[in-house]
């Protein structure tokens, strides 16, 4: 193989190397202050308690609130194949599924769940019965 075709190989290597890397397989960052939450409408903005996701058909998702990711994905009857939350730092995004979580913080949607550091917060599964606890004791007629 002749050094230009070497070379041309290598070239072509790293762009299959990249784009398999920066597709569905890492978050990115949404343009803040501009791109709207797929569940709510509201601008993404607060990094705090932003969230990401790429549904069933590679669709990437962006998220102002944990909570309206988890009401997305349970009122469409869908599993996300990634999700992503900020890390509490804000500073990178982590795994939805891998963080730990914990309540009564001020979010967009007043879900009140943010990403934590400490062990002791909830795990996603956790964080998910209680978001859709409260949807559904919000539909739930008064007496």
């Amino acid at each position: 193989m002749s050094r230009s075709n070497a070379a041309i190989a290598i070239a072509a290597a790293a762009v299959v190397l990249v784009a398999c890397t920066t597709g569905t397989d890492v978050a990115i960052d949404p343009a803040w202050g501009k791109d709207p939450c797929a569940h709510c409408g509201m601008i993404v903005g607060d990094r705090a308690a932003a969230a990401e996701a790429i549904d069933p058909r590679g669709e990437r998702l962006f998220f102002d609130d944990v909570g309206c990711m988890v009401t997305y994905e349970a009122e469409r009857h869908l599993t996300f194949t990634r999700a992503w939350v900020r890390a509490p730092d804000r500073a990178a995004w982590i795994d939805a599924k891998g963080a730990r979580y914990v309540g009564g913080h001020a979010t967009p949607m007043d879900y009140g769940f943010v990403p934590t550091a400490a062990p002791s917060g909830l795990a996603f599964g956790e964080l998910r019965e209680c978001v859709l606890a409260r949807k559904v004791s919000e539909q739930e007629p008064p007496r």
